[in-house]
């Protein structure tokens, strides 16, 4: 056989091979690929284009919602969403206290503290750090009381927001504001399912846009629940699709290799990484995401200090801070933080949180995404100590 007609034949048969493995994956990836009720396409966990907007997903849950009085969380025109008092061991005025909801005075015989947040400072009712906190301060001789706002989901426009109208009336000593960089991303979102499909939260946010040197709130007040599978019909002519960072309509069309499975699992998994590597220019502070949580945190700071109250910033770490600490020394959020931290007293969790984990699995201390008992008992001394060394005291000196 010739030399020129050997090596077709071997490019040939290569080629062949080549496309026998990529019919085998294409097979094994539709066998193992998983469709929701919208057409939403997932290889375990990997969500595949094109995107499906949630309407049936949100028409489902709103049912679901409807059905009880019973959900932990209600639609709130406001905030989006809040707690629902009386359930899931929120006190009647809608909050998490480790009794009833105290009088609204600020009381003269103790240091009333409100925390403001996301999950991580709502925490779990029997060992988050708030409840350890307020049992640690006492314990050292410092009567106080805490009183929880913080919801799950929350960006930090709707911690902020929960401040101005729910919190402020308590008349805090102390006011924390949980930072936790993921409510940087939902900053910039409007339909909480966008961000997080698997949420649960079918309703709408409010959001803040840069204007000027200060912020303008947008979808405010939230669409009614039963308008909301409507928006996501005409998403694309809603007035505000703009300013809903995580909907790209091009991420939501079919085109010629999306019919692909595997092409359309490995554009996703490309776009993962992509968002993972870009993290920092996420954060980078003449961005969008980075001005809005400054500004969130320098108007509510200003807010808490002209009603009488000390306020201070608790840095909450997630995973990746954590393990991007670990591996570099870095977090992706450096240039916020730093902002922050110039502008704010910030109570840094991650160096104890560090040296707690050292040599241990981070699984060991997180569970479904949020801290478990160890680091809250870490995150809990860390602010019990160091408003103990900043003198803070209730009206009374207590």
């Amino acid at each position: 056989m010739l030399p020129r007609r050997r090596t077709i034949l071997q490019l040939l048969l290569a080629s062949v091979s080549v496309l026998f493995c990529i019919l085998a994956l294409e097979v094994v990836v539709r066998a193992l690929s998983t469709s929701d009720i919208d057409g939403q396409r997932r290889f375990r966990s990997t969500r595949l284009k094109p995107y499906r907007l949630p309407v049936k997903r949100v028409e489902q849950d709103l049912a679901a919602y409807r059905a009880t009085d019973k959900t932990a969380l209600i639609y709130d025109r406001e905030l989006g969403w809040s707690q629902r008092p009386v359930v899931a061991d929120h006190n009647a005025e809608g909050f998490i206290t480790t009794g009833p909801a105290p009088a609204r005075a600020r009381p003269a015989d103790r240091l009333r503290i409100a925390l403001f947040g996301d999950s991580f400072t709502q925490g779990n009712y029997r060992t988050g750090w708030w409840r350890v906190l307020e049992e640690q301060l006492n314990a050292a001789g410092v009567k106080c009381e805490v009183l929880n706002f913080g919801v799950g989901g929350y960006g930090m426009d709707q911690a902020y927001l929960r401040w101005q109208r729910d919190g402020a009336p308590w008349q805090p000593h102390v006011v924390i504001f949980g930072f936790f960089a993921e409510d940087c991303y939902r900053n910039v979102n409007l339909l909480r399912l966008l961000r997080d499909p698997d949420s649960g939260i079918p309703f709408m946010k409010p959001r803040f846009i840069v204007e000027g040197d200060g912020l303008r709130l947008v979808n405010s007040p939230t669409p009614e629940p039963q308008a909301v599978p409507a928006i996501l019909r005409e998403f694309d002519s809603w007035p505000l699709a703009t300013r809903e960072h995580f909907y790209r309509p091009a991420d939501f069309q079919m085109n010629a290799w999306r019919w692909c499975r595997l092409a359309a699992l490995v554009e996703s998994k490309i776009s993962l990484a992509r968002e993972a590597a870009g993290a920092e220019e996420f954060f980078r502070m003449d961005g969008e995401a980075a001005q809005i949580a400054l500004r969130i945190v320098r108007k509510m700071r200003g807010e808490v200090e002209a009603a009488g109250a000390k306020f201070y910033v608790a840095h909450l770490p997630g995973e990746i801070e954590i393990t991007s600490l670990r591996q570099s020394g870095r977090m992706r959020h450096e240039q916020l933080y730093a902002a922050v931290k110039a502008e704010n007293t910030v109570i840094p969790l991650e160096p104890a949180l560090l040296a707690a984990a050292e040599g241990r699995d981070l699984s060991e201390f997180f569970g479904d995404g949020h801290y478990r008992a160890d680091f809250n008992a870490v995150t809990a001394r860390v602010i019990a100590e160091f408003l103990q060394r900043e003198k803070v005291r209730g009206a009374g000196g207590k």
